[in-house]
Parts: C-alpha cells; sequence; structure tokens
C-alpha cells in the first residue's frame, strides 16, 4: 500500500479540495493501468473522525476473497493547522 500525503497552502479557500481530488485520479489512472477491477467509494460523513471533511476509499475486487477490499483510501483534512497534526512549521519559511 503506498500512502500520499499533500499539505497545501490556503490562499483561494480550495486547494485541498483539488489535491484531493488529483490524489484520486491519480490512483484511478493506476488501478486502470493495472487492469484491476476497482471502485470508488466516496464515504459518508458519519465515517469520518475529525478533523477530516471529505473521504474516499478505492478498493478492488480480491478474487481470493470473492469480494472488494480496500486498497487505498483518500482523506481531505481541509484547513487545519499543520502543527496541530504534529508537522513542524518553521517561522518566515518560503511557502
Amino acid at each position: 500500500k503506498v500512502e500520499m500525503f499533500g499539505v497545501t497552502a490556503a490562499e483561494r479557500g480550495t486547494e485541498s479540495e483539488e489535491l484531493l481530488a488529483e490524489f484520486l485520479a491519480l490512483q484511478k489512472e493506476v488501478f486502470s493501468e493495472l487492469g484491476l477491477h476497482y471502485r470508488v467509494l466516496d464515504m459518508p460523513t458519519e465515517e469520518l473522525g475529525l478533523p477530516a471533511y471529505r473521504k474516499f476509499d478505492v478498493e478492488a475486487w480480491m478474487p481470493g476473497r470473492g469480494k472488494y477490499g480496500e486498497v487505498r483510501g483518500d482523506l481531505g483534512r481541509g484547513d487545519t493547522p499543520p502543527n496541530s497534526r504534529g508537522i513542524p512549521v518553521i517561522p518566515g519559511a518560503p511557502t
């Protein structure tokens, strides 16, 4: 499983949603190129923990199990400050 993580600026207020869409598009491209049968689930808000605002799960068909299983999840956290997630912030560093 490959984890993708991105930090966005909050200049327009749409950067986080745009990056989430880009991650999902990349994953769909990879799974299609690999010839995998997959589906994308747009998870309901009651399935999300704080501070997430949106989550997509990507499931691929697993013949050995006879059902779909999660192979990837994308989570949008919105404009949560990086230091609240344990990401060090360097004052005055270029963004």
